[in-house]
């Protein structure tokens, strides 16, 4: 009796350590605004961040991450700026392309109005009238 309850409390002894010792881990993973990596320690509360260096102490990172901030910024800006001028160039070329097409369809010699496949009107009175019919 006495040799199980030691190999019980034994079990629950090696269960407890393991769960705080190993289970969880040193250092517990998050992510700063989404995009980068960090880890805290658990026992000390350190925390670092993973830049392209490598793991940096938070408040070495602070000053470098404010700088990818204001990057971020002024490319939002260049995006903002791209979007406009492209946007304005197709607009421009679609409206040349639909006035070409305007005039084009207007110094046609085609008959007005729909037209079937051999080119005669689908009209009854030829597209001349609208709505007068010949008798």
């Amino acid at each position: 009796m006495e040799k199980e309850l030691r190999r019980a409390v034994l079990a629950l002894l090696i269960i407890a350590l393991f769960g705080l010792l190993i289970y969880p881990g040193l250092y517990k993973y998050d992510k700063l605004e989404g995009k980068y990596p960090v880890r805290m320690n658990r026992i000390t509360g350190e925390t670092k961040i993973l830049r392209e260096g490598g793991w940096v102490k938070e408040g070495d990172a602070a000053s470098s991450t404010a700088g990818d901030e204001r990057e971020q910024a002024v490319t939002r800006q260049d995006l903002v700026t791209l979007r406009d001028e492209i946007r304005n160039e197709l607009l421009q070329e679609m409206q040349n392309k639909l006035n070409q097409a305007k005039a084009d369809w207007a110094a046609s010699s085609s008959p007005a109005g729909p037209v079937y496949e051999d080119g005669t009107s689908v009209l009854p009175d030829g597209g001349a009238g609208t709505g007068s019919s010949n008798k």
